[in-house]
């Protein structure tokens, strides 16, 4: 055994900082996709947000549109649903209301120039700006990243062989009794033992280590989007069988208006009628973005791969294809790396015995 000369030790010492300033630069990685990820979140809510309102403010026009009517034909009826809500009140300022929510949306999400120049005036960010400078930075650190590991390669290359130069040196003086094993080359050094299978192992536990988390955290999602997509089933199929039984429910109501002589039968009908067309006009909408929101979960058709891109959602079933191929993967290079581990402990622990 030897030590490191200062030569080696220099290549060391640069290979090590270029490995710690790559290992920096994985990390500030990480924190911009996790940003992004952040963003296609917010762009989901603030989309989420402007359909609501938008579906309430198309509701309450409908809706004072239908008082108006049975108004008519009914002023009963048309008295009451006017009195109870106040919409031709609430209907003007709702609007109003939803136009400032809408150019905001566009403000924040758009990427037109108009839509940036927007976002300044309201004081609010612009997603897509935020994304591209995020996604910007990650190739420029990922194009640092490649030179550093470029310049480790070269280093490698050098130190192997000095190394293996100063190892053929060694193993001659000792040979002639010139040197001692353990003889140190400088009084100074950092006594680092000389060993590539040692290096190479523990770049491969930390290697199996990332790939282990990572293992666990594909799992995990995938687990979770799953579950998600049960949740969407029930949820979609529970709205669509609300919209059929108020459909039923209003042409047998009208059935009864149709068939039925009696006065106070019909009237009640009429009555009711009404509040299925209300019920309706709620749920038609609810039930349209709630199959929306839902079909990037249910779909890798293209136009669901479109709603997810427009909305910004994530885990979609289009991404769990590439995520199970991803897990696939990284599962065949966890089983290479733990059989070369084992071969390179057997050859370290045979050198050992000699």
């Amino acid at each position: 055994m030897r030590v490191a000369t200062t030569e080696e030790d220099e290549y060391l010492q640069q290979i090590s900082k270029l490995q710690n300033d790559n290992y920096i630069l994985l990390n500030e990685i990480m924190l911009c996709e996790s940003q992004i990820k952040g963003y296609k979140e917010q762009r989901r809510k603030e989309t989420t947000k402007f359909v609501t309102d938008i579906c309430i403010c198309i509701f309450l026009c409908l809706f004072a549109f239908i008082c108006s009517i049975a108004g008519r034909f009914n002023m009963y009826v048309g008295a009451i649903s006017l009195a109870t809500c106040g919409v031709f009140i609430v209907v003007p300022f709702f609007i109003i209301y939803t136009i400032i929510v809408s150019i905001k949306y566009y403000a924040k999400i758009s990427s037109h120039e108009l839509a940036i120049n927007l976002s300044k005036k309201f004081k609010v960010e612009n997603i897509y700006t935020a994304e591209i400078t995020n996604a910007s930075s990650i190739i420029k650190y990922k194009n640092v990243i490649d030179e550093n590991q470029r310049k480790i390669n070269e280093l490698s290359l050098g130190y192997d062989e000095l190394k293996k130069k100063n190892d053929e040196l060694f193993a001659e003086e000792l040979k002639s009794g010139a040197r001692k094993d353990d003889f140190n080359f400088e009084a100074y050094n950092n006594f680092i033992d000389i060993s590539n299978e040692q290096i190479d192992y523990n770049k491969m536990r930390v290697e199996l280590t990332s790939l282990t988390k990572k293992r666990k955290d594909l799992e995990d999602s995938l687990e979770k989007m799953m579950q998600n997509e049960e949740q969407c089933k029930k949820s979609v199929k529970l709205f669509l069988l609300l919209l059929i039984m108020l459909i039923v429910t209003m042409l047998l109501l009208l059935l009864v208006i149709r068939f039925d002589s009696d006065v106070m039968t019909n009237y009640y009908a009429i009555i009711f009628l009404n509040l299925a067309i209300i019920a309706s006009v709620i749920i038609m909408p609810i039930n349209l973005v709630n199959a929306i929101v839902n079909l990037p979960y249910l779909s890798d058709s293209k136009i669901a791969i479109l709603i997810a891109d427009k909305i910004g959602l994530d885990n979609t079933k289009h991404e769990r294809k590439g995520m199970m191929e991803v897990l696939s993967a990284v599962n065949n290079r966890i089983k290479v790396l733990e059989e070369e581990m084992i071969n390179i402990k057997s050859l370290m622990d045979e050198k050992k015995k000699d």
